[in-house]
């Protein structure tokens, strides 16, 4: 089904690639105020999703396991065109690390924006202790996999 959702694993976070962005881009993190840069870039990369600034605090934010320096942006000027968050599904276990919530809007893709922001992800991870990381994606995300897979994600 093309919908079905597909989980991926990378064994480990030794030899990570550095970051690479085209000119003009910058890599960033999340400041007090960026809730309403995420929630937009979100609904422009995911239309089905129903995301506001009170639901991301809710799930995201308010969560005791929520680093604003796990939060990434890559931003152009000043606009938000990618974003991936670095996330513990349990804190008390950082040995797998998630990667959460990749986006990049359309018009910037091609660039290696996904590239730079997953890595960027899991530099975080491995600093903070994780030696494993985790995603979910849709199977209809051909791209998305693809990329997972060149960073050396396999399926479970």
């Amino acid at each position: 089904m093309p919908n079905e959702s597909v989980v991926m694993l990378k064994e480990s976070l030794e030899d990570l690639e550095k970051i690479n962005l085209p000119e003009g881009y910058e890599l960033k993190t999340f400041e007090p105020g960026d809730e309403v840069k995420w929630v937009e870039l979100m609904r422009a990369v995911f239309p089905e999703s129903d995301w506001t600034v009170e639901r991301f605090v809710e799930v995201f934010a308010s969560q005791p396991q929520f680093d604003p320096e796990g939060l990434f942006f890559i931003v152009k000027g000043d606009e938000y065109v990618a974003t991936a968050l670095g996330w513990y599904d349990d804190l008390n276990v950082k040995e797998v690390g998630r990667v959460h919530w990749v986006g990049v809007r359309e018009e910037h893709r091609g660039k290696g924006l996904g590239k730079a922001i997953v890595l960027a992800v899991l530099h975080y991870l491995k600093g903070k202790g994780s030696q494993k990381a985790i995603l979910d994606t849709q199977e209809y995300r051909k791209p998305a996999i693809k990329l997972y897979e060149s960073l050396g994600f396999k399926r479970i």
